[in-house]
């Protein structure tokens, strides 16, 4: 999950950066019309869609280590009575 997750943030910010330098480049030249076109659309979904999932992955790890911690205090608590 922790290979998975690293993944997913380097293409997360790779996508984010990509877009940045589009919006830039929209900014100074606007005829090019950087932003409207089909592959600046995809971007911008795959960039959404990459951090939702960055996010989801991010929250089920937390989520997972939370309850083992949980069960781990737990267990060592009993083992002390």
């Amino acid at each position: 999950m922790r290979f998975f997750r690293a993944i997913l943030s380097n293409l997360t910010v790779s996508l984010s950066i990509v877009l940045i330098v589009i919006t830039v480049l929209n900014y100074y030249n606007p005829m090019m019309g950087f932003l409207q076109s089909v592959p600046a659309q995809i971007l911008i979904i795959l960039t959404a869609l990459m951090s939702l999932i960055t996010a989801l992955a991010s929250y089920i790890s937390w989520r997972k280590e939370r309850y083992h911690r949980a069960r781990h205090i737990k267990r060592d608590s009993s083992e002390l009575y």
